[in-house]
């Protein structure tokens, strides 16, 4: 269900994918960005993707540059 939200399906459209009310994959969603310490779909996203390469550098490496 994740993997769709970060191809920016909406609740909407992931309920009609996979035959579900918008209300059932929402409380899904709610219950998967507890589990991974989010409360945005964004956030959730982000930690499911994990750290990005940028420029041939993962984040960490990125963010360690910065500081």
């Amino acid at each position: 269900m994740l993997a769709w939200v970060a191809r920016g399906k909406t609740n909407s459209e992931i309920a009609r994918l996979l035959w579900l009310a918008p209300s059932t994959v929402a409380k899904h969603l709610e219950n998967i960005y507890s589990k991974l310490g989010v409360k945005t779909r964004t956030a959730a996203v982000a930690r499911f993707l994990g750290p990005i390469d940028v420029e041939g550098r993962d984040a960490q490496s990125i963010v360690s540059a910065q500081s």
